[in-house]
């Protein structure tokens, strides 16, 4: 949905390489194997890139899981019924969608996912997205970076395992390595609370620029 952007590449890239980074440096690799930069930089741009796909994957299996019983824009319009109700009767008049709040004033669940995804394609159509896209890619990055801290969870706790059957020996202290399982858990935990809070965010800008806009549109 829209331009493809910087903060959207970023939010692939930094991911994909801070995993390759954590990786390179725990394998403890000879700087004499290291590939001049100016050769090495444009594979690992594209390796980076093509990992934090891997790792946005994930990162909306995480996100499913964690906290999706209800799209985020069903709840953020639950908890603003009156704001929900301006917006319903903008979208009706403004995009001839259909009426997301029923007679009870409840709001449905698939009419007001369709009125959000009408109002943000107009917004990009008027390029009054730009706010909205900085936040999409913020929360793109955090959603990818949760991939990339549960698998590197997944690596150490798989570590331990095998130490504690004594078929592998971790090369750092056994403190070093429950602070490294520590600092990944809590990065997890980072990441997938500034995902959900930067979507939200998100959200709520697009509902407000387009309150916005079709109000000040209407008075010019």
């Amino acid at each position: 949905m829209g331009k493809f952007t910087l903060y959207d590449f970023l939010s692939f890239v930094l991911p994909g390489g801070t995993f390759i980074g954590i990786l390179y440096s725990s394998l403890n690799i000879p700087h004499s194997t290291i590939i001049q930069k100016e050769i090495f930089i444009i594979p690992f741009l594209v390796i980076s890139y093509l990992l934090g796909h891997l790792f946005s994957l994930l990162g909306q299996k995480i996100e499913k899981e964690t906290f999706h019983k209800h799209p985020f824009w069903t709840d953020y319009l639950k908890a603003n019924i009156t704001m929900a109700k301006e917006i319903n009767e903008l979208s009706i008049d403004k995009l001839k969608n259909k009426s997301f709040i029923d007679k009870e004033g409840k709001i449905l669940q698939n009419e007001s996912g369709k009125a959000y995804d009408s109002i943000y394609t107009f917004l990009e159509m008027e390029e009054k997205d730009s706010k909205i896209k900085t936040l999409m890619a913020q929360y793109g990055f955090f959603r990818n970076t949760s991939g990339v801290w549960f698998v590197l969870l997944m690596i150490q706790i798989v570590l331990f395992a095998l130490n504690l059957l004594n078929i592998v020996e971790l090369n750092k202290s056994l403190l070093w390595n429950w602070m490294l399982t520590f600092s990944f858990l809590s990065a997890l935990f980072s990441s997938v609370i500034l995902m959900k809070q930067r979507k939200k965010m998100a959200m709520k800008f697009v509902y407000l620029s387009f309150r916005a806009y079709t109000k000040q549109s209407t008075t010019d």
